[in-house]
C-alpha cells in the first residue's frame, strides 16, 4: 500500500471495514477484531494511529517486531477457526505504520477462543447474541442454505401428501410406493426434512398451509391507476395470496395477466 493511500484511508476515519489502533498490546482484544472482520467482508487493522483523533504514531522497531508476532498469535490462537493474516509497514514520513489486511472468511461464524462470535457494526465491534443473526452468517458463507432450514413446530403431518406423491412420480418414474419407503425416509433423503421437522423447501413446495409457519411468503398485488409509485387509486386488489409455490406462482401470474392493458399505437398494441 502505498503513503497517499493509506492517508487518504486515515482521513475517512474508522468504519465496517478499518480500525485504529495506536498500539497493538493484547493478543484477545485484537483477535475480536480480525473475528469481526472474518464474519463481515474483511477489514484493514492499521496499528500507530491514534483512534480518537486519527493522528500517526508511529511504531519502533522494536514494536513492530513485537507486533506482528502478536497479530500472528491472535490470528492462530485466539480466531477459531484460525485464519490468515496478511501485514505491511508504510512509512508516512517519519512514522512507520502497520496494516493488517483481513479477508472475509469462508468458515461463519468465526468466534474468539472463548466461544464468542463478534460482527462490525459501523465502526463498532459487538457480540452476535441472536440464534437468527448465527443462521444469516453460516448462510453466507455457503455452510448452510435457507432453503434447508428446519421449520419449527412442523411435521410431517404438514405435507399435502398427495402433492408430493405425484413430485416423487415425476422425479423417479416410479410411485410413491413402490419406493419402499416411509415418507420420513423419503423426505430427509431429498432435502425436503430434517429428522421430524420440515424443512424450508419442504414446506414450501408440499406444505398444505405454509403461511400458518411463514406468514411472510405470502404475495400482495394491487394494481395501481397510472405510473405513480406514490398514488393511492388502484383498479384491482386481492388479500395476500397463499398456498404452496405452484399456487403463489398461478395466482401471481393470474392477477399480472387480468391486470395488463392493451393501448393501440398506429398498427401496434402496446401493454400497461
Amino acid at each position: 500500500m502505498e503513503a497517499i493511500e493509506l492517508l487518504d484511508i486515515i482521513a475517512k476515519g474508522e468504519s465496517s471495514a478499518v480500525e485504529f489502533k495506536e498500539r497493538v498490546n493484547n493478543a484477545y482484544s485484537i483477535a475480536t477484531e480480525m473475528v469481526a472482520f472474518s464474519n463481515l467482508q474483511g477489514g484493514l487493522l492499521i496499528s500507530g494511529v491514534n483512534d480518537k483523533t486519527g493522528a500517526l504514531n508511529g511504531l519502533s522497531f522494536d514494536e513492530i517486531q513485537a507486533t506482528n508476532k502478536l497479530l500472528v498469535n491472535a490470528a492462530s490462537d485466539n480466531v477459531k477457526s484460525p485464519i490468515t493474516i496478511f501485514s505491511e509497514q508504510v512509512s508516512i514520513d517519519d512514522h512507520t505504520i502497520i496494516v493488517v489486511h483481513v479477508k472475509e472468511g469462508s468458515d461463519k461464524p468465526y468466534k474468539d477462543n472463548k466461544g464468542i462470535p463478534w460482527v462490525k457494526n459501523g465502526a463498532t465491534t459487538r457480540k452476535v447474541l441472536s440464534n437468527d443473526e448465527l443462521l444469516r452468517l453460516l448462510q453466507s458463507s455457503g455452510n448452510i442454505a435457507a432453503d434447508e432450514e428446519p421449520v419449527t413446530n412442523s411435521t410431517y403431518n404438514d405435507i399435502d401428501i398427495d402433492l408430493f406423491k405425484d413430485f416423487v412420480q415425476k422425479k423417479t418414474g416410479k410411485s410413491f410406493d413402490a419406493s419402499g419407503q416411509s415418507l420420513p425416509q423419503i423426505l430427509n433423503n431429498m432435502g425436503f426434512a430434517q429428522d421430524e421437522k420440515l424443512t424450508l423447501a419442504g414446506l414450501l413446495l408440499f406444505g398444505k398451509k405454509p403461511q400458518a409457519f411463514k406468514p411472510v411468503f405470502s404475495v400482495q398485488c394491487i394494481s395501481f391507476a397510472g405510473n405513480d409509485v406514490a398514488g393511492t387509486e388502484f383498479r384491482d386488489s386481492e388479500p395476500p395470496f397463499e398456498g404452496d409455490l405452484t399456487e403463489l406462482y398461478e395466482q401471481t401470474m393470474s392477477f399480472i395477466l387480468r391486470n395488463l392493458r392493451k393501448v393501440q399505437v398506429s398498427n401496434q398494441s402496446f401493454y400497461l
